[in-house]
């Protein structure tokens, strides 16, 4: 119910919740909770809430749902895109795989290098999705302007 709750801020897109979505994000100990704070504050489009998804993103010591939610949510914020770009090579492939997610919807050219490496050698799964590699792939291709469905059509 909270994740519910936290999610609804988001949309509601009231610029006041700005700072208590950030203060659960950072602090508060459930890391479902600070996943849907990440989640919600995606739905804003400030500078606040982009740096904090971006601290998350690069926190080694976070919960890798939480930072693969930050991924996730960086999607269209192109002062993102140097951190997104680190975290294709991260430890966690729920990172690696959202990472790959922002930089395919956000049409990252210069990441297809990395796109296409994942592309080629990543197998492992993220649970409930596929492989990092597919998703890499559909990147690619998204990136290029081939693919318009999702990689669960292929």
């Amino acid at each position: 119910m909270r994740g519910e709750a936290l999610r609804s801020l988001g949309a509601l897109r009231d610029g006041r919740t700005t700072s208590r979505l950030i203060k659960v994000l950072r602090t508060h100990p459930d890391p479902d909770s600070r996943k849907f704070a990440a989640y919600a504050l995606g739905s804003f489009d400030s500078p606040r809430a982009t740096a904090a998804l971006r601290e998350v993103l690069v926190d080694q010591s976070e919960q890798p749902a939480v930072r693969g939610m930050a991924a996730e949510q960086l999607v269209f914020q192109s002062t993102a895109i140097p951190d997104l770009m680190t975290s294709l090579g991260d430890a966690s492939r729920e990172v690696r795989f959202w990472s790959a997610y922002a930089l395919g919807g956000g049409r990252v050219r210069e990441a297809l290098p990395a796109l296409r490496q994942l592309a080629a050698t990543d197998r492992s799964r993220v649970r409930g999705w596929w492989s990092v590699a597919r998703e890499a792939r559909w990147a690619i291709a998204t990136i290029e302007g081939g693919w318009t469905e999702s990689p669960e059509s292929s």
